[in-house]
């Protein structure tokens, strides 16, 4: 059936708020609503999707699904401190509101994540784009007059599950729409890698997951995921994610690529309405190359279709198609020949890397710590973070046995505990040949 306004029990003064019904669509093209006012101000109670600028006297119920920190500002002008929030209606849609000056301290400690709020006695403005957090293109600003009232099951008909309004964008789009900073991405998940603990260029620490999406505008695109949305991530290869709120980002060259921000979220093996489109283009691209993925597993077929879907995050303004079974074979190469081809760089950017027939000497197998410890090939390492873990007792110099089935520990690295660390393989060869090349 179709949403439905919010049936309020109660308003300020425990005074019945009611609205006229408003019929939605499939696209949430919604009806002018008509509400009584109150003598709280006379506000009217409308929806996010409906706020705009030339709404006087306005009211919303809507539920924190995300806050930031206090942050002081400073500038020509003066300065104040300032915290935003992003909220979700009952209707599914979002917005960014910022509280300034005064009401940071009126309202900073009363509103919690998760919980259900009235408010009123804002100000609607179209945002800026540097500073959006969703997909509207307004913000509320509120401020010392503001009024912010939480609401709980008793006064309104409460909402655990909402269903997200996306407004998707096909990722072909993504590099002409530079009036887009925050997108929805419908689309199926070709690569995900494992969560790792990283350090950024600014010198800031963290986890961070990326995966490879595509949908049937033909486009890949590279998302970047941060934080716990990083960790907890439980998409795998295959199956088709909604994706709400993804910063776009842009390369200097005028690649693409999406980031996560706190207001991001993502519905696995998602039931909106284009998930059979997006489905049904995959499938069909796979049959095209039945010659190739005929005998592989459905993971190893998706990363071949990696290969030939044109990605618009490299950074030279065009679009890149990685060849990861392409073979340089019919003749014998030099280790000088594979590095002038940038070999070394297409391995660490494409799926499967390319494959050259050399011949060389090899001089090692596995590496070691200094002088006295072999690496082997076989080691466990962070289930959080993916660090190779290092027994304590031998002043970490020597990894724990891998027999181990259980195995305490504390990462020096994310700081994380737990029992059950991740197996990896990892094994090193050096090469040498006449061209005196060693990789």
């Amino acid at each position: 059936g179709q949403p439905q306004p919010f049936p309020l029990h109660s308003i300020t003064h425990r005074r019945s708020f009611t609205t006229r019904s408003n019929s939605v669509d499939s696209n949430l093209e919604r009806d002018e609503v008509s509400p009584t006012e109150e003598e709280n101000g006379g506000a009217r109670l409308v929806s996010l999707g409906q706020l705009n600028p030339f709404i006087n006297r306005w009211a919303v119920v809507a539920k924190v699904v995300d806050k930031s920190a206090v942050r002081v500002w400073q500038n020509v002008n003066g300065s104040g401190k300032l915290f935003s929030v992003s909220l979700l209606d009952r209707f599914g849609c979002d917005m960014r509101a910022t509280f300034f000056k005064d009401a940071v301290d009126a309202h900073y400690e009363r509103i919690h994540v998760g919980q259900w709020y009235y408010i009123s006695g804002g100000t609607v403005k179209v945002s800026k784009k540097e500073f959006r957090t969703t997909t509207s293109e307004y913000e509320i600003t509120l401020g010392a007059h503001s009024v912010v009232e939480e609401r709980t099951g008793d006064e309104i008909d409460i909402l655990d599950d909402i269903p997200w309004h996306y407004k998707f964008t096909l990722i072909h789009n993504l590099p002409s729409r530079d009036d887009l900073p925050v997108v929805d991405i419908l689309g199926i998940l070709l690569r995900v890698s494992d969560s790792a603990y990283i350090t950024t260029r600014t010198g800031n620490e963290g986890f961070r997951r990326t995966f490879v999406i595509a949908d049937q505008s033909g486009d890949s695109v590279l998302v970047h995921l941060w934080g716990d949305t990083a960790r907890h991530f439980r998409g795998e290869a295959g199956d088709v994610v909604a994706c709400k709120n993804l910063r776009v980002r842009r390369h200097d060259g005028g690649g693409v690529y999406l980031s996560t921000l706190s207001s991001s979220a993502f519905d696995v093996n998602t039931t909106v309405d284009g998930r059979e489109d997006v489905k049904r283009w995959c499938d069909g691209e796979i049959a095209k190359l039945a010659g190739v993925v005929g005998h592989v597993s459905p993971v190893e077929q998706l990363g071949v279709l990696e290969g030939t879907v044109p990605s618009i995050s490299r950074g030279d303004g065009e679009k890149w198609v990685a060849r990861p079974y392409e073979r340089h074979t019919d003749r014998l190469a030099t280790l000088q020949d594979v590095v002038d081809n940038h070999v070394a760089l297409a391995i660490r950017t494409q799926p499967r890397g390319n494959s050259w027939l050399v011949k060389a000497f090899l001089t090692r197998i596995g590496g070691r710590y200094g002088d006295v410890h072999p690496r082997p090939m076989v080691y466990l390492a962070c289930e959080h973070c993916g660090t190779r873990l290092y027994d304590p007792s031998d002043s970490g110099s020597v990894p724990p046995l891998v027999s181990d089935p259980t195995y305490a520990y504390e990462c020096k690295r994310c700081h994380e505990s737990g029992e059950h660390p991740r197996l990896k393989f990892g094994l090193t060869l050096r090469l040498e040949d006449s061209s005196g090349e060693t990789v």
